[in-house]
């Protein structure tokens, strides 16, 4: 018979990590029957002489692959999963511990969980702008700081929070033309104010005789 770790009597060969497990084991010996070797595959290595790598490895099948994860699950990284499908691409952070995203327009976040600047409303994250959110009269527009609301900065003639409001000393809306004593009052008055709650009139204050 073979003596120990050695196999196929009668050459009786010995087992060698090298010459039996592809050189990716940390050990080897013999069956109990002495016809074959068998290997203890290092890291992630398999088959019966530990010369398959599963294709998220890579190295000496102790390294995820790039765009995998968490050695040694290796999960893949996608959109869906770890980017709240708000992404236009998706890879590892160059260490294989997290995934890193390319967020699209208007999603901002590590996973793309949240508005970016200047949108409101996770998860549509709808764009703020002057023409649908301040009524085509506003000099900027931007979020509230807590992406709910948009909050624009109407130009000098309106007012109110979607700008669809003459400002005071301004009538109908919306022209919202500033009232002014050459234009409204002949040039006889001391000074000219909106009637309150009626657009469109203007109050005159005569000078004294």
């Amino acid at each position: 018979t073979c003596s120990a770790n050695h196999i196929g009597y009668p050459t009786c060969t010995e087992c060698k990590v090298k010459d039996h497990c592809s050189d990716h084991a940390d050990s080897v010996q013999a069956d109990a029957t002495q016809q074959k070797c068998e290997c203890d595959c290092r890291n992630q290595w398999k088959g019966d002489t530990c010369d398959t790598c599963d294709v998220n490895f890579t190295g000496d099948c102790d390294v995820c692959t790039v765009g995998h994860i968490n050695f040694p699950t290796c999960t893949l990284c996608t959109v869906a999963t770890h980017c709240s499908n708000h992404a236009s691409a998706v890879t590892d952070d160059g260490m294989r511990k997290t995934c890193s995203c390319t967020c699209e327009d208007g999603f901002e976040g590590t996973d793309c969980s949240k508005c970016s600047a200047g949108h409101i409303n996770y998860p549509t994250c709808t764009e703020c702008t002057v023409a649908a959110h301040c009524s085509g009269n506003a000099a900027s527009v931007t979020d509230d700081g807590m992406r709910n609301t948009c909050v624009c900065t109407c130009k000098d003639s309106f007012d109110g929070s979607s700008c669809d409001t003459c400002s005071a000393n301004h009538i109908g809306y919306p022209t919202c033309t500033e009232c002014k004593v050459k234009d409204h009052c002949s040039d006889h008055a001391d000074s000219v104010n909106v009637i309150a709650g009626i657009n469109g009139r203007v109050t005159l204050v005569i000078p004294a005789m």
